[in-house]
């Protein structure tokens, strides 16, 4: 935990950020997005909820008016000539998101790093999805500990099941995104609605299964207070750090498998014809060599960490990662917490961070966690934000938080980049008891590629491939499935029908409805 000197010292930081990025975002209009949160419309960065934040808003005010003369007209002529170098990029082609706002002097962004590129005429592609809420309840974690009680006993829990339909999938992809709902933590006792705790093991199971970048602010991070907050952040910790010794230990192997091949000897130090075998392992060692490095964790700042901007290099280049959330339930940041969220309505430290990334990185990926819950239609709000965070520089926009699918569409930011937005995602695994709804058994994976080239970034071929949360009778084995490797014949059998009696829920049911409310432009059904 941090204590009261650390903490005043991170909301101080927050406060020059905000100075800082209100001079270089002029024209961004504050506003808060999602329902129910009026009470958080005084949040300062980093808390957003407390009279000490007030206070020092009213004195960056003052100091806003002082400064205003000096930086109003450097932030001005600094924005012109970024204008004036982003326009002279390529415009993008019919089927891609032109995202050459990049600097083309320094091919794909920023990175002087970068190095290794997956292709030999100096194209890299990485592949991407995303996913919406692994929103756990009591019934999932009980099916979890139910299936480790009959195995081997080394893990409390086994959420493995729930994932091994979509692992295959997943895992043909570089790079894997998914909202996390809820806590997750080896420490507090389990619970859900309205207050959820996770137990580790269904992070470890994602992980196992694939997903390598995980977003940690919804309106359920506070649930668990001040010590909710620390045990989370302490876990992601944890993850990451044993994802980067498995990583460590491949490239080592890796490395060493290239030195046998380089000096044309086997292990023995004899002269080695490679046969198919070997072929084999080439591939799974250059497949390794491409693969993400680690996982990244994002939306849950410690306090002093805002400027560290997260990103995963795979290929050589690096993605960043940012994710904002509309609120916290009405919960305030906790006293003595360790981190924090940033609010929708902070765009002024949003703006900033969107900036940093892209200094930092090759490509910046935006989560909102927005909307209304349980509505189909994106409100005009949610429009209007993320017109504004393609215009701050985001390259991708994920949205989340309704629990059921939004609509889709291509973006034009103010510099002429086209920007894919996907509303809502919707759930991507539940078993939600209090308010059974089938369009919330319905979500999306958000599939594209990042084409990194001379003429800059563009990301290729955005589509929404549906998927389902399927179980049986009392919610039984319930795990997400493709929606194209999904029957008529499971879908008769859904809790939704046998438990809760929605006779409409078929096979057709999730097609028509999909259709519906995303349209078949960036649809991929069966």
């Amino acid at each position: 935990m941090f204590d009261h000197i650390r903490t005043c010292r991170g909301q101080f930081r927050l406060l020059a950020a905000a100075l800082l990025a209100l001079c270089l975002t002029a024209g961004c209009t504050n506003a808060a997005v999602g329902n129910g949160q009026a009470g958080q419309n005084t949040a300062a960065a980093g808390n957003g909820q407390t009279q000490e934040n007030a206070a020092a808003a009213e004195t960056a005010d003052a100091l806003t008016d002082k400064a205003a003369a000096d930086e109003t007209g450097k932030a001005a002529e600094s924005a012109a000539d970024g204008e004036q170098a982003r326009q002279k990029q390529t415009e993008g082609t019919e089927g891609e998101i032109d995202n050459s706002g990049h600097d083309a002097s320094n091919p794909g962004g920023k990175s002087e790093d970068s190095g290794n590129e997956a292709e030999e005429d100096g194209v890299t592609e990485i592949t991407f999805t995303a996913v919406g809420d692994n929103l756990i309840n009591e019934v999932l974690y009980g099916q979890a500990a139910e299936r480790a009680a009959e195995k081997d006993g080394e893990k409390a829990y086994d959420f493995s099941l729930c994932y091994e339909k979509m692992a295959p999938f997943i895992q043909e992809h570089d790079v894997n995104w998914i909202d996390i709902e809820t806590l997750m933590t080896d420490t507090l006792e389990p619970s859900g609605y309205p207050t959820f705790s996770t137990p580790g093991d269904s992070g470890r199971a994602l992980i196992d299964a694939g997903w390598n970048v995980f977003s940690l602010a919804s309106n359920h991070t506070y649930d668990q207070g001040a010590y909710g907050i620390g045990e989370s952040l302490a876990f992601w910790d944890t993850m990451k750090e044993e994802a980067s010794a498995a990583q460590k230990e491949e490239d080592d192997r890796v490395s060493a498998a290239d030195g046998d091949d380089k000096a044309g000897t086997d292990s023995t130090g004899e002269v080695n014809d490679k046969t198919g075998t070997d072929r084999a392992e080439e591939a799974d060692d250059k497949a390794a060599a491409d693969s993400a490095e680690g996982i990244c964790c994002t939306g849950l700042w410690e306090y002093g960490t805002e400027y560290d901007i997260p990103i995963l290099t795979c290929k050589g280049k690096k993605l960043a990662f940012l994710t904002y959330t509309y609120g916290t339930n009405d919960i305030p940041t906790p006293d003595g917490a360790a981190g924090h969220v940033i609010y929708l309505e902070e765009e002024g430290l949003m703006a900033y961070q969107i900036q940093l990334a892209h200094e930092q990185a090759d490509a910046v990926i935006v989560s909102l966690h927005w909307g209304e819950e349980y509505s189909h239609s994106e409100t005009e709000e949610q429009r209007e934000l993320a017109q504004r965070v393609a215009d701050m520089g985001a390259d991708l926009i994920i949205g989340g938080h309704p629990h059921v699918v939004q609509g889709a569409e291509m973006l034009t930011a103010s510099d002429g980049r086209k920007v894919f937005c996907a509303y809502s995602l919707g759930n991507f695994i539940c078993a939600q008891n209090s308010m059974p709804n089938p369009d919330a058994m319905i979500g999306l994976v958000l599939s594209c590629t990042f084409r990194f080239a001379e003429d800059g970034l563009t990301v290729e071929d955005p589509s929404l491939i549906p998927i389902l949360s399927d179980y049986g009778e009392d919610y039984a084995e319930d795990h997400t499935v493709l929606y194209r490797d999904y029957s008529q014949e499971q879908a008769l059998a859904h809790g939704m029908r046998t438990m809760f009696g929605f006779t409409q829920f078929d096979y057709d049911y999730v097609r028509e409805m999909l259709t519906e409310v995303v349209g078949t432009e960036y649809l991929e059904l069966p």
